[in-house]
């Protein structure tokens, strides 16, 4: 079936497919709409995974498991399947009292404190619910919904102002990492979302609307403070060294030093949300978390990733083996769309500092890391850097994005058939 435009020239009216027809308006498409799209995707995504894989039960996302889940009024209710269940469960337990603190509450034994760490999405999820246990697990994925959707739109958004057109933000959510995060309860959507704001808002100049959004990244996931460092990185340097200015006169042509003002606040009050955050919990548990959390997911240089090959290479041809090495695949494609492009690319210098970090981060996880079958989810701020790097580039984009859109549709088979 074909649609035929209004207008006509020598050589007849043109025609156009419904496929054409569809690209050409979503080329065109408001970062909102783009945004919007999104969400929809996302939501319909969800709906059929609880259907079909949750057997209609939202609370069956959690993944409770036997090892860390008990029978108490609060999780009286909730499914709980054998072994040690997943990481939703923790989250869903800080969700019913994010200042809890206990070890042990509402029947859910924290595997270790370093979950204390990520706060920031199940904080949310406790206001908008009330911390009421039977609304938490719809909550959860209402909340994960909407900052992908945000997500969506703040990438859009950087996208249009690099020149490119505002569909290119899916890309950017594209990642089956979010699938992933969404399927489970987990946090990197909405520290993903947190960031891309805060990259959005500093573009604009609101260093303190992006340090507000930079507070609720580091507070759901601590891997967003290597963009807190990086903007620290590089204000530090304007805060050392003499601003120069062509034809002022005085100081050699050189302004005073810059003093601490509204633009440190990017950096500092994510700073210091966060330590206060860690000192809160080293008074009362004896620990820093952040610490602990390091200690289990950091080791060797590329030890992680080849243990990760070598446990998957073995599993070959499994439907999970085969997703693990071409997701591999299309994370090395888009880092390495960023590596080429990172002089030429016009990202600010901090964004490419803290690309840098998620690289060497990514490079120093762990095997617990990279051999779970969750889409490279905890790689989500390296591949996020990476598109803002390459969009701000000439790069032509296409091949990782279609890598990608292929990557998410058949993830999303794989997690609405199976919890």
């Amino acid at each position: 079936m074909q649609v035929t435009t209004g207008s006509r020239s020598d050589a007849g009216p043109r025609r156009l497919t419904f496929t054409a027809y569809g690209r050409d308006r979503l080329a065109q498409a408001a970062p909102w709409q783009v945004g919007m799209l999104a969400g929809a995707v996302a939501t319909l995504f969800m709906l059929a995974r609880i259907a079909v894989a949750g057997h209609g039960n939202v609370a069956a996302l959690v993944v409770a498991g036997s090892r860390w889940v008990r029978r108490p009024p609060a999780t009286s209710w909730l499914p709980v399947r054998p072994g040690p269940g997943y990481d939703g469960q923790f989250y869903y337990r800080i969700a019913l009292g994010p200042l809890d603190w206990a070890r042990t509450a509402f029947g859910i034994q924290l595997d270790n404190l370093a979950r204390l760490d990520r706060v920031g999405y199940p904080a949310i999820v406790s206001a908008l619910s009330l911390a009421h246990a039977s609304l938490v697990p719809a909550v959860m994925v209402v909340v994960n919904i909407g900052a992908f959707t945000v997500l969506a739109w703040a990438a859009s958004t950087l996208a249009r102002d690099a020149g490119r057109g505002a569909a290119w933000g899916l890309a950017v959510a594209g990642f089956s990492g979010f699938e992933w995060s969404m399927s489970r309860d987990l946090t990197e959507v909405t520290e993903a979302m947190f960031v891309v704001v805060a990259i959005l808002a500093l573009r604009r100049g609101r260093p303190v609307w992006a340090g507000l959004s930079l507070v609720g990244a580091v507070m759901s996931r601590e891997a967003a403070l290597l963009v807190v460092g990086a903007v620290l990185a590089e204000r530090s340097v304007g805060l050392l060294l003499p601003a120069r200015s062509a034809g002022t006169a005085g100081h050699g042509g050189r302004h005073p030093r810059r003093v601490l003002g509204a633009d440190d606040a990017a950096w500092a009050l994510p700073g210091l949300a966060f330590a206060a955050w860690q000192v809160a919990l080293r008074l009362r548990e004896g620990e820093f978390p952040v610490l602990r959390s390091g200690h289990r997911n950091v080791g060797l240089p590329l030890s992680g990733l080849l243990q990760g090959a070598r446990h998957y290479l073995d599993l070959l041809p499994q439907t999970g083996a085969m997703l693990w090495f071409w997701e591999l695949g299309v994370l090395l494609v888009v880092g390495g769309f960023a590596a080429f492009s990172l002089r030429s690319s016009r990202a600010l210098g901090y964004e490419k500092l803290a690309w840098l970090g998620a690289l060497v981060l990514g490079v120093l996880l762990g095997p617990a890391i990279w051999s779970g079958n969750v889409g490279f989810r905890s790689l989500d701020d390296f591949y996020v850097l990476s598109y803002v790097i390459a969009l701000s580039s000439r790069a032509q984009l296409r091949a990782p994005a279609l890598l990608g859109g292929l990557t998410w549709a058949a993830v999303a088979v794989e997690l609405v058939r199976f919890i």
